[in-house]
């Protein structure tokens, strides 16, 4: 019987799931010697940012459609969209603590601003990050300060702090996947990598303001694929229609331009190809449940 993938939304949602109360609204800090407790084995899509610190062996992840097992000490980085199954049983790690936290943080920072450097969270990074044994220190001293503050200040706990020591540790990350030698042979091209770059590639051509974004015939015409086939691929790999992701990744980065920008949302529209600025509100509205103006307001 085919499993159903979960889609986890926001850090409520993540942590109800594992059975644990988030210490903020936008971003927790997890152990996974008490979440081997509570862990589900559901897969899940993501719509976060996730950063695992492990050490010893065991840790092992279902990753799109591929299983990884990871050793020694490294780092194990997930981004929005991605699926996930996290296997616990024969876990040996003497560490294993996670970071996750959601966009919605950043946005509007110098972080969020520089966020597309951090290629590790791609899919097409289906690696582990391996550490020195400083490297690892100074990454859980990060973590562990996060951890203790959020603790004691819960939401309060101030955002641009925050930000700066999540980017300490996505700098150290940085630096491990800059020097890494890649561990998976995949064997063949990862369709919903090619799917995102040829995304990442409409949208950085200035080719989503002229035409706006591209459809599910035009993506598959570029990577050489029927619509359905992609469509049936990306659904498998994600859980989500091919349709409703492009839609996604419209509003994550129409959030960015609100927080970035002070441009009128009539003129983020025409940037994301939208001749009538009411169909974008009402695209922006539907999946975020409130109009870009009021989101802008929020944040």
């Amino acid at each position: 019987m085919k499993q159903e993938v979960l889609r986890l939304e926001t850090i409520e949602d993540y942590c109800n799931w594992c059975g644990f109360d988030a210490l903020h609204p936008l971003v927790t800090v997890v152990d996974m010697g008490d979440l081997s407790k509570h862990y589900p084995s559901d897969k899940v899509n993501l719509d976060l940012y996730a950063v695992w610190l492990t050490k010893g062996s065991g840790f092992s992840v279902g990753y799109g459609l591929k299983q990884y097992k990871y050793t020694d000490c490294s780092l194990v980085c997930f981004g929005p969209g991605q699926v996930v199954q996290v296997d616990t049983q024969d876990r040996k790690s003497d560490v294993s603590v996670g970071l996750i936290f959601h966009h919605d943080l950043l946005m509007g920072t110098h972080l969020g601003k520089k966020l597309s450097r951090y290629s590790f969270f791609s899919y097409s990074s289906s690696e582990a990050l391996y550490t020195t044994a400083g490297e690892m220190i100074q990454c859980e001293a990060l973590v562990n300060r996060i951890h203790d503050v959020l603790k004691q200040n819960g939401s309060k706990t101030d955002k641009a702090w925050l930000c700066d020591l999540i980017e300490c540790l996505l700098d150290i990350c940085l630096k491990c996947y800059d020097r890494q030698i890649v561990i998976h042979d995949t064997g063949s091209s990862d369709i919903l990598t090619d799917f995102e770059r040829a995304l990442s590639q409409w949208y950085e051509s200035g080719t989503v303001a002229r035409k706006g974004f591209p459809t599910v015939a035009e993506i598959a015409y570029t990577l050489h694929l029927t619509p359905n086939y992609l469509g049936e691929q990306i659904k498998q790999e994600t859980g989500v229609n091919v349709r409703d992701y492009i839609k996604s990744r419209i509003v994550l980065l129409a959030k960015q331009a609100l927080l970035a920008t002070d441009l009128p949302v009539s003129s983020i529209a025409n940037m994301f190809g939208f001749t009538y600025p009411q169909h974008f509100t009402r695209l922006f509205k539907n999946i975020t449940g409130m109009s870009p103006a009021e989101y802008r307001r929020n944040k």
